[in-house]
């Protein structure tokens, strides 16, 4: 995601971040600040490489008759203006690239459920604690 395509007009006066996390958080590494970076280039070069180099009608990328398209499994409860604004920012990045993201906003049960069973590939999650265990939590592979 292009963060210089998307801020200006989802984040007002917020501080741009370079990491998921703060320098606050323990094990902060400031090496890791921008250490991802947009580049649509190399996005069509490796999809391309690894197969997905035709394209539908829609733009979107296809293989062996399958479209390269992403589920986002959403909270409805957390449906806000302002994650839609960057959701649809996000969408429309990917559809340069040839990837549809269709996102859909479900009620807090199918949600959980969804996310116990592994079915979707992408999801938008906010959370604060003082604990550094919620790093485990939202991102070990063993939850």
């Amino acid at each position: 995601m292009s963060r210089r395509r998307s801020t200006p007009s989802i984040s007002g006066n917020i501080r741009k971040r370079g990491s998921i996390l703060s320098s606050a958080t323990p094990a902060y590494d400031p090496a890791q600040e921008n250490s991802y970076r947009f580049d649509l280039g190399e996005a069509n070069r490796l999809l391309d490489e690894a197969g997905w180099s035709a394209r539908d009608s829609d733009g979107i990328r296809t293989r062996d008759g399958q479209r390269l398209e992403l589920s986002w499994a959403v909270r409805a409860a957390t449906v806000e203006d302002q994650r839609d604004i960057l959701a649809e920012a996000l969408q429309a990045m990917a559809r340069d690239a040839g990837i549809a993201i269709v996102r859909t906003p479900m009620d807090s049960g199918a949600y959980t459920n969804l996310m116990r069973e592994g079915g979707y590939h992408m999801t938008d999650r906010a959370a604060s604690t003082p604990d550094p265990y919620i790093l485990r939590r939202l991102y070990g592979s063993d939850m």
